[in-house]
Parts: C-alpha cells; structure tokens; sequence
C-alpha cells in the first residue's frame, strides 16, 4: 500500500502461513526481521486458534524457510507479554521465543535471536492511533484500568534494539531493552491536554494485565 520511492525496496504480498511465499521471498536474502503476529491482546481471546496458526507456526515455516535459503541472520520480534503470561497472545510469543531460540539446534549457517520489548509509540494497533479515532468519533479516549502501567518506547528506539541484535546478536541470545514503564492514565491525560478530550475508565478487558514485566526472576537466573 506504500508508495516505493526507492528503487531498493521491493514489496511482496504474502502470508507467514503459506510456506512457498515465505521461500519465494527469501530467496537471495542475508537478514531476516519477522514481524510478523497477530497481536490484539482481546481478540486473541477470542480466537485463540487463529493467534497460535500465526505466530507459533507461522513463526516455524519462517525458520524452515530462512534455513532452507541459507539466511544468514533472523532477528524475531517478541513482546513483554511472553513473560509470565497471562493471555493466548503473550503465550503465542513465549512459544515462538523458544521455536526460535531452538531453531539454533539444528541451523548450520542461520543465526537466530529475538527481540522482546514493550508498547512502541504509533505503531499499527498501538494506544495512539486508538486514542486518535476515538476521539474522531466520540470525543473522548479510553482507558481500562487508571492504575494500569505499560513499557513504551520510540520508533528509534526500537529500531536500535533490532539494529543491535543483528550487528551483535549471537545464536539463541534474547535482546531486552532497559526502559522504564509508565501509567497509561498518565498518557491518556496528556494526550486530551492537547487535543481538548475526556478521559473515560472502562474497566480491564479479558487477558490484560495491570502490570507488565520484560523479564522475571525466573529468567535472569
């Protein structure tokens, strides 16, 4: 859908499910980024099938495909959510952090490792382009819990950590960010500061959690 000014960049349409798109698109490739995931938290509970089709085995036909290419590099894009989860999406990428971590074992030339952080700023399907067409509509954005805290960083930012990972990334090495979290109510109030909105609680939705973690006890021993 984006216009290509660069004649470097080419676009194809695929799908991480359809096996032969993935091979077509990695042919003569060095660098693998996957991003790709189904990611809404509340959708994910209501079709938890469709989340675990395309992050956990979508995310497996990108390792075969990447090691029968011989990519050199694939750098997976996973969440705050896979730590100690608690809802489909956050256990889809705790599965695909350890198909990918795995993926090492029996990968001769590939190198995989992934990426997790938390909430980037504009991002499709973040709080700020939510909160931008709610207040179109209505007037007003939408909160779940005044209490609530998230992990965010900027687009940069999590460019660097990417950028990181694949200049100093190592097989199975698992890149987490230092950032500090921040109360969602905090945001919700300097965004209708600006833009003249009201703030409205609407209560926690199924799967969320109040507090975020990108690493537990657990994991750093």
């Amino acid at each position: 859908k984006a216009e290509v000014k660069d004649d470097r960049v080419r676009y194809i349409n695929g799908d991480v499910c359809d096996y032969q798109s993935l091979l077509h698109a990695f042919r003569d490739v060095d660098i693998i980024i996957h991003a790709a995931a189904y990611k809404s938290v509340s959708h994910g509970e209501y079709s938890p099938q469709e989340v675990v089709r395309v992050n956990v085995v979508g995310s497996i036909n990108v390792i075969n495909a990447a090691i029968e290419r011989g990519v050199k590099k694939v750098i997976a894009l996973s969440s705050d959510k896979a730590c100690n989860p608690v809802n489909t999406y956050g256990r889809s990428k705790g599965l695909m952090e350890s198909v990918v971590t795995q993926a090492n074992v029996y990968s001769h030339h590939s190198r995989f490792s992934c990426c997790r952080y938390g909430n980037v700023f504009g991002s499709s399907g973040s709080v700020i382009p939510l909160w931008e067409k709610q207040f179109t509509e209505t007037g007003k954005i939408q909160i779940t819990d005044p209490l609530m805290t998230r992990f965010f960083m900027t687009l940069d930012e999590s460019v660097k950590l990417i950028m990181t990972a694949i200049t100093l990334g190592k097989k199975g090495d698992t890149f987490i960010p230092i950032v500090k979290s921040g109360k969602v109510k905090d945001l919700a109030e300097i965004f209708a500061e600006k833009y003249g909105g009201k703030v409205k609680d609407i209560g926690i939705r199924p799967g969320e959690k109040i507090h975020e973690e990108l690493i537990n006890e657990e994991e750093l021993r």
